[in-house]
Parts: structure tokens; C-alpha cells; sequence
């Protein structure tokens, strides 16, 4: 399911853009949208909507082939649900959602 471009987010505002994230290779683990005001993600079965000041950290655990690289997004939601993703991008994408965190 993509995320609506279009449709700006009522607390975290319009869509800057969409980064795809991976498991295992090339599955589709979902997606993360960068918005004006923070990060909406769908990881496997989680959709999570965390403002900027709420993302903890993002690490680099290990380069992969391909260009990729697999990170670690820890993450609270508006509702101070505690998230701790794993998951693979592509280097390139991991350097945007990096500097959007400003981590």
C-alpha cells in the first residue's frame, strides 16, 4: 500500500518523500514517508507516526550488497509506543532519512 502524496497528514503535514525498506534481500518491508514534521513508517505490520523530535536514534549496523546498507530506526510514536526497527535501504536512502532526522 502506497502512502497518499497527495494527502497532506493532519499532525505531521505534507509528504516530502517515500523511501522503500527491505528484508531478506529485495522483500518490500514496507515503507517510510518523510514529511514536513516528522516520519510516517509502515514496517511489516506496525504504522507509525512519529514526529522529528522523537526519533532517538538511526545507525548503520552493516553494509550489504547492492548499495545497501541495513540500519536501526528507534523510534517513539505520538502515543509513546517504543519502536526499535531493523531493516535495509539503499545507502543512498539511508543518507536522506538520515539528514531528515538530523541524526
Amino acid at each position: 500500500m502506497k502512502l497518499n502524496v497527495a494527502q497532506p497528514d493532519p499532525q505531521l503535514g505534507r509528504t516530502i518523500e517515500t523511501l522503500p525498506i527491505y528484508r531478506g534481500g529485495f522483500d518490500c518491508a514496507g515503507e517510510i514517508a518523510i514529511c514536513e514534521n516528522g516520519l510516517s513508517i509502515r514496517h511489516m505490520d506496525d504504522r507509525i507516526k512519529s514526529p522529528f523530535g522523537f526519533v532517538k536514534s538511526m545507525d548503520r549496523m552493516e553494509s550489504l550488497p547492492l548499495g545497501r546498507v541495513k540500519a536501526n530506526l528507534h523510534v517513539f510514536d505520538q502515543l509513546g509506543g517504543n519502536f526499535d526497527l531493523v531493516f535495509e535501504i539503499s545507502d543512498m536512502n539511508y543518507e536522506k532519512l538520515k539528514k531528515a532526522c538530523g541524526k
